[in-house]
């Protein structure tokens, strides 16, 4: 990442409010952010501050009450439906707490099964491979630890060759060795660039997280409080995943 890389997501003002009873909550209140292609960016902040909230704004799996959301140049609030289902399906890559595997295919084909779907994925033997999930690849999701099932959902969200990478909480659920693991999985991912050489097509990485050690490997350290930005650091050396603790 460098100042002079055009932004691949910009929210300006974005607000987004839920109901609640006779009122609403103001999950994100006229929040605005840049990120930027190749970038590590770690999002923390207590429960309810809106991290969540804000991964699924940029992934479309919501959409915003106000303001504005582009991706890639697009104004993603102009989108039609059809348009917003092709961006999600080709430039976003989900990872979540839970791992949501298909349970009757073994690892392989539930990176194979993705990659089927995509315009130019990475080969599947490749992300078996940067993953670390080789003995594993003929293994079913049940045969599996939580570390390495969350290792194949990583796999699975990189295969596709994701233009920015969504990841909520990857790590809350798993051993400090299965949770290294998987970082060390997604940064070497995002650093060796998933297949992207050129600088402003680098895959992005947005990941959520309650745990102030996974800070260290960030580019930038993005801190919200009550739906807003309360601080953001800009880390010039950032540590490597495997060498934190906690």
């Amino acid at each position: 990442m460098t100042s002079m890389t055009e932004p691949c997501i910009r929210l300006e003002n974005a607000i987004k409010d839920f109901p609640s009873g006779n009122g609403i909550v103001r999950a994100l209140d006229h929040f605005t952010l840049d990120i930027f292609p190749g970038e590590l960016l770690v999002v923390t902040g207590e429960s309810g501050c809106g991290k969540s909230t804000l991964l699924n704004i940029i992934g479309f799996m919501d959409e915003l009450t106000d303001g504005k959301l582009e991706a890639f140049g697009r104004d993603m609030t102009k989108l039609s439906e059809k348009e917003r289902t092709l961006y999600r399906r080709r430039d976003v890559g989900f990872i979540f707490q839970d791992y949501h595997l298909m349970p009757e295919l073994t690892a392989y084909e539930n990176i194979a099964f993705i990659a089927g779907l995509s315009e130019d994925p990475l080969s599947t033997d490749e992300i078996i491979r940067t993953v670390g999930l080789e003995a594993e690849a003929n293994r079913f999701p049940g045969q599996l630890s939580g570390g390495q099932q969350q290792r194949v959902a990583v796999a699975r969200a990189l295969v596709k060759r994701p233009r920015i990478l969504l990841a909520d909480e990857p790590t809350a659920a798993l051993d400090i060795r299965s949770a290294k693991d998987v970082l060390v999985a997604l940064e070497k991912a995002i650093r060796q660039g998933n297949g992207r050489g050129d600088e402003e097509n680098r895959t992005a990485l947005v990941l959520v997280t309650h745990n102030p050690e996974i800070t260290k490997i960030a580019d930038r350290v993005v801190m919200m409080k009550n739906g807003r930005i309360s601080n953001i650091l800009c880390q010039d050396s950032p540590r490597s995943a495997d060498t934190i603790e906690w």
